[in-house]
């Protein structure tokens, strides 16, 4: 992830993840870095924007999502408690 990524907020982030069109890099850069900051501030950003009258917010809060806390390393999710079927992948939450 580049440097001036991880300098940058949590809106930051979100405010380039909707920026050019669906394929723009710059855009994806700032989702994997949202992926891979996670934590509770991410995810409630991500929550909020699920519902976003702009289409374009709701799409990226859910690319997000998907794989918040992806990675190599597995994180505690407090922030998950509250949703169902998360750390069930049987009930397709998130592992």
């Amino acid at each position: 992830m580049a440097d001036e990524l991880k300098e940058l907020s949590v809106e930051e982030l979100f405010a380039r993840a909707v920026e050019g069109d669906e394929e723009d890099e710059g855009a994806w850069d700032a989702v994997w870095a949202l992926r891979n900051r996670g934590g509770a501030e991410v995810f409630e950003a991500a929550r909020v924007r699920c519902g976003s009258s702009v289409a374009k917010e709701r799409s990226r809060a859910l690319d997000v999502l998907g794989q918040l806390d992806a990675g190599p390393r597995k994180k505690e999710r407090p922030y998950l408690a509250g949703v169902r079927g998360a750390g069930d992948w049987r009930a397709g939450g998130w592992g």
